[in-house]
């Protein structure tokens, strides 16, 4: 059986960056779903920072992120 390796990273915008591109439709869909934006124009204002994720949101990442073996590492996100 093939273990992923997870990826742990310190900020969305990097796991947003580990994601291969044939996933990339889907995973913005559903970071758009999870973080309750009606466009996807509006997801970049949480990957830049601008925004924080409330915490049901977070765990709701982290769950999709790990699909794609990424951890975000919340502890260490620095707001700007």
């Amino acid at each position: 059986m093939n273990e992923l390796k997870i990826q742990t990273v310190n900020n969305l915008k990097d796991a947003w960056g580990l994601i291969p591109q044939t996933y990339a439709a889907d995973v913005k869909e559903s970071i758009r779903k999870i973080i309750g934006v009606k466009n996807t124009s509006n997801i970049y204002d949480y990957l830049n920072g601008r925004f924080e994720p409330k915490v049901s949101q977070a765990i709701a990442l982290n769950e999709l992120f790990n699909k794609y073996g990424i951890d975000i590492n919340w502890s260490k996100v620095t707001l700007n």
